[in-house]
């Protein structure tokens, strides 16, 4: 079972993953959102998913530039196909997180 508390003006909460706490900013100053900030966290633990914070925080532009790199690196690919797979989705995708993209894209 997790806590709710704030910091300033700012809920946080702490859950348990794996027997270990985990700390994390709600991001709001509304009691009800971070309490279903934190349910829906607790319902991750639940069914055994990862309640990583950063991963819900990772941009698009974060893993093109690991795709190009991956490509320069080994040499898998030229880096064409990545200009050609990214143009037309890069303004759109770029300054968004993965979470608010859509996964059917």
């Amino acid at each position: 079972m997790g806590m709710l508390y704030k910091r300033g003006k700012v809920f946080w909460i702490k859950y348990y993953f794996a027997g270990r706490p985990i700390r994390e900013s709600t991001g709001t100053t509304k009691q009800k959102e971070a309490e279903r900030f934190l349910k829906d966290r607790e319902g991750r633990v639940a069914m055994g998913a990862p309640a990583l914070p950063k991963i819900e925080r990772v941009v698009f532009a974060e893993i093109a530039d690991a795709l190009v790199q991956d490509y320069t690196i080994s040499g898998k690919r030229d880096l064409r196909d990545v200009g050609l797979k990214l143009a037309p989705v890069w303004d759109s995708l770029s300054k968004r997180t993965l979470s608010e993209c859509d996964a059917n894209w």
